[in-house]
């Protein structure tokens, strides 16, 4: 099943985009509830972060979209990367996790942000208690 939603206008896809960010890294993960870890809120985010970019470019903005896109590229995030390795770490089967299921569980933690394998990689080792 597919919903379409609409928005008044891009700045309400920022304001949403901007909360997730919020609730992910702002926000203690005791406070931040089952949506810190949630696939389907990733999932969302994600979706939301994909359609502001494609309305940029569809709009004749190429160099807004791809300012947009690269600000939320973990990459540009690095400040994040312990607390993602420390919510990681939570996970009650961390150690048992193939490399795809660890990369799944870092890219939902990670939503709206887009986790490049050079951030994956500095992610898992800290989650693993590498430095």
């Amino acid at each position: 099943m597919s919903e379409l939603v609409e928005f008044d206008d891009l700045a309400q896809l920022r304001v949403l985009l901007r909360a997730a960010m919020v609730l992910k890294f702002d926000i203690p993960e005791a406070s931040a509830g089952p949506l810190a870890g949630s696939p389907v809120f990733a999932s969302a985010v994600h979706r939301l972060r994909d359609a502001l970019v494609a309305a940029l470019e569809s709009t004749g903005s190429p160099a807004a979209a791809r300012t947009e896109a690269g600000w939320y590229r973990l990459a540009e995030h690095p400040h994040q990367w312990e607390l993602l390795a420390r919510r990681a770490r939570d996970h009650p089967r961390w150690a048992e996790l193939d490399g795809r299921a660890r990369r799944d569980w870092v890219e939902t933690l990670a939503a709206p942000l887009v986790v490049d394998e050079e951030s994956l990689a500095a992610v898992i080792a800290r989650a693993d208690g590498e430095r």
